[in-house]
C-alpha cells in the first residue's frame, strides 16, 4: 500500500461580467488554523479563454492567483499575486506567455514551485481582466497541493507573508 503526502486539487473558475472589466472569485483552502494545518502549494495550472479579433487588433487577458481579494490585477510584483497569467494577440495571431520564464507556450499555462509555497491562509482568490476583447472571458484555475501540520512559527510567518 503507498503512503506519503499525495497531491489533491483545488479549483475554481472565474468570468467577467462585462468585457474588459476586472473579476474575482474566492476558492476555500483546506488550511487550518486551530489544527496547524498549512497547504503546500506544488502547482498551479491556468486556461484561458481563446481571444478574437482581427488583422491590425490586439486584445489581452490577464489572470492571477492572489493571496487577498483586490479591485485590479496589478503587476506580478505585486505583493498579493501567486502566479501571473498574461495573453496577448496582436495582428490576428495568438501568443501565450509565461511572464515569469518570458517562454511563448499554449494554454494551459503551468507553474511549479520546488520547494512548494507554504499557504496558511483559508482562501485564495482567482482574477481576471482584459483589455479590447469583444467578448466577457473565463479562467479556470487548478492548484495543486498537499497538507501539511507546521509550526506555530511556521503556521504564523505564513500567515503574515
Amino acid at each position: 500500500m503507498a503512503k506519503g503526502p499525495f497531491m489533491e486539487f483545488l479549483r475554481g473558475r472565474v468570468t467577467q461580467a462585462a468585457i474588459n472589466t476586472y473579476a474575482e472569485t474566492e476558492i476555500r483552502t483546506p488550511a487550518s488554523k486551530t489544527e496547524k494545518m498549512a497547504v503546500l502549494i506544488h502547482m498551479i495550472e491556468f486556461h484561458g479563454d481563446d481571444l478574437e479579433g482581427t488583422e491590425g487588433t490586439y486584445a489581452s487577458v490577464t489572470g492571477a492567483l492572489l493571496d487577498r481579494t483586490s479591485t485590479a490585477i496589478r503587476s506580478i510584483n505585486a505583493p498579493e499575486v501567486i502566479a501571473f497569467f498574461w495573453r496577448f494577440m496582436g495582428l490576428g495571431r495568438y501568443q501565450g506567455t509565461l511572464t515569469e520564464h518570458n517562454e511563448q507556450e499554449s494554454s494551459p499555462k503551468a507553474f511549479y514551485f520546488d520547494p512548494p509555497i507554504l499557504y496558511a491562509k483559508d482562501s485564495i482568490w482567482l482574477a481576471v481582466n482584459t483589455a479590447q476583447c469583444p467578448s466577457v472571458k473565463t479562467i479556470d484555475c487548478r492548484v495543486g497541493y498537499t497538507l501539511e501540520k507546521v509550526s506555530d512559527t511556521d503556521f504564523i510567518s505564513a500567515l503574515v507573508e
